[in-house]
């Protein structure tokens, strides 16, 4: 992991629209909500209440709708014309919302946490009509509070919740069935404050964990979590992102900038031309060759593996975003050719990739 930027202003979250990047967001301390509509050349404030918040108020752009923006004070608030006008989707609420999280896959799904520890109630709450119609959901544990939410990009019933304080093995919960129920999944984390979480799109249940002392990695076919810190100082990670085209993973901390490295277990595989040997260095900076490019119905992807084994392969948008279904895909040691179907799949560019730092982009016709 090596360093990316510092961040010297005293401000919270932020986002971009990933359709249009002239939408910016960003938001200093108490809920004070900017908008750039010119790539941040000047804001206006778009605080959409007077109620009171967090220190740190969370809000959020829906993936799969980015026009629709969800912020949490007391009340959750709810726009679908990037903060121009606001309104609440809650109501009656007196404790600061702490963690909000939209699902991916459906802009009217949304899950909450409140600022409170879970032993006084219930404390975490779902809508799927992106209205005032919420569900209060199970506890995972009844000690600290849950500081972060992750959703999975296909399914919104998989989603991952955080747990902070000093509560040994109350770190990380898992529910597969929409917050119903819960699985413990913490295993050998430290006794240390859990902060952010992110989900692995197309993995096999992966998520990033950001704790007061660097990231973690786990997946369900790992019986429990691989520290992720090389190169990273021992610092508070305050929340994890995913660039999926470029196979990175950039974590923020408090107080030592944004860092960056390589997805966990960088895939092997790397571009090879027939009958051609590479050298180590060119295995590890060459990446698929497709053809023809651009297509229209059928994708043929060229790569080389070290090893045999399993892959996934995923198609995404220019901004990172799952365009497609994800591919699993059997590798033999050597040359691999895959011809994948892609009829379906709107005209316009895309990469293709492995989302641990292979991909390539094509034209759809």
């Amino acid at each position: 992991i090596h360093i990316i930027g510092i961040d010297r202003i005293d401000g919270m979250d932020c986002a971009i629209n990933p359709v249009n990047a002239n939408y910016m967001y960003g938001e200093l301390y108490y809920g004070d909500l900017k908008r750039s509509t010119n790539g941040g050349s000047t804001w206006t404030s778009i605080k959409p209440t007077s109620e009171a918040s967090g220190w740190i108020t969370p809000f959020g752009l829906a993936p799969s709708a980015p026009s629709t923006i969800y912020a949490g004070y007391k009340n959750i608030w709810k726009s679908t014309n990037n903060g121009t006008t606001w309104s609440a989707i809650s109501a009656g609420n007196t404790i600061n919302v702490r963690a909000l999280a939209i699902a991916p896959s459906d802009a009217n799904i949304v899950y909450y946490s409140t600022d409170a520890d879970l032993s006084s109630g219930n404390r975490l709450f779902k809508t799927t009509t992106g209205t005032n119609s919420w569900t209060a959901l199970t506890n995972p544990t009844n000690v600290g509070r849950i500081s972060s939410i992750a959703i999975d990009n296909l399914n919104p019933n998989n989603v991952w919740v955080t747990i902070s304080g000093y509560n040994a093995g109350e770190k990380v919960y898992v529910s597969t069935n929409g917050g119903s129920s819960w699985t413990n999944i913490s295993g050998s984390l430290p006794n240390i404050p859990s902060n952010s979480l992110a989900f692995y799109n197309g993995s096999n249940g992966g998520v990033y964990l950001g704790m007061d002392i660097g990231v973690y990695y786990r997946d369900n076919s790992m019986t429990d979590w691989a520290l992720f810190n090389a190169g990273l100082p021992n610092v508070e990670v305050a929340d994890i992102e995913i660039q999926y085209a470029l196979g990175k993973v950039r974590v923020a901390s408090y107080g030592r900038g944004v860092w960056e490295s390589d997805m966990f277990g960088v895939s092997s595989i790397a571009g090879l031309k027939n009958g051609t040997q590479i050298s180590k260095k060119q295995f590890e900076n060459s990446t698929f060759s497709v053809y023809p490019n651009p297509v229209s119905t059928v994708i043929n992807i060229e790569f080389y593996s070290s090893v045999e084994g399993r892959n996934n392969l995923m198609i995404m948008d220019m901004a990172g975003r799952m365009a497609h279904k994800t591919y699993s895909v059997d590798m033999i040691k050597g040359l691999n050719t895959i011809s994948l179907s892609i009829a379906d799949l709107p005209s316009g560019a895309y990469y293709i990739g492995d989302g641990k730092g292979k991909s390539t982009r094509f034209l759809k016709n």
